[in-house]
């Protein structure tokens, strides 16, 4: 995803939770930092952004875990203009009862949510539900077919990789939508 906003124009950083770059290092999974730990690295790589780029237009952005971390931050007052988010963990699989978004209605950016309809992270009704408490505006943009991790079965008849340039101009028409306002 960064290399096609990059290939597309846009600058990226990315950067890796301290518990995935551990994980990488030693070779074996790790469960992920807790919250207060995650929010600081994702603000320390926001820091690093901003002091990149000069007026930048910084949109918070990530997949899974990292968008949901960059709504805690957005809901915080974080410097960002837009959230891009990309399987959005509503809830753990098959516990929807755990809803995590009783901070939505703090977060004034507006956001895009891309979700699949196979993700068992994310019940689409439920989301649908929470995005009514959104404080800002949101865009829901169902992925037929995709599970969370983006992937298609056969009778999507198209390929993940076709689906992932959807998610890319997806992407960039929003983001040029909440600049051209």
């Amino acid at each position: 995803m960064a290399q096609g906003l990059c290939q597309r124009g846009y600058r990226v950083l990315s950067f890796r939770y301290a518990y995935m770059e551990l994980a990488r290092r030693a070779g074996k999974p790790r469960p992920p930092d807790r919250r207060a730990m995650l929010e600081h690295v994702h603000e320390r790589a926001l820091d690093t952004l901003l002091a990149l780029e000069p007026q930048p237009r910084a949109i918070l952005a990530g997949k899974s875990l990292g968008g949901r971390i960059s709504t805690h931050l957005a809901a915080k007052g974080a410097i960002a203009h837009a959230l891009v988010l990309l399987g959005y963990p509503l809830h753990p699989p098959h516990q929807p009862e755990r809803c995590r978004s009783e901070h939505f209605p703090a977060i004034a950016q507006p956001a895009l949510f891309l979700q699949g309809t196979r993700d068992e992270f994310c019940t689409l009704p439920l989301l649908q539900q929470a995005l009514v408490t959104y404080g800002g505006r949101a865009q829901l943009c169902v992925l037929e077919g995709a599970n969370h991790g983006f992937e298609l079965t056969r009778k999507a008849g198209k390929s993940t990789r076709q689906l992932w340039d959807e998610v890319l101009e997806r992407i960039v028409s929003f983001e040029t939508s909440c600049f051209s306002d």
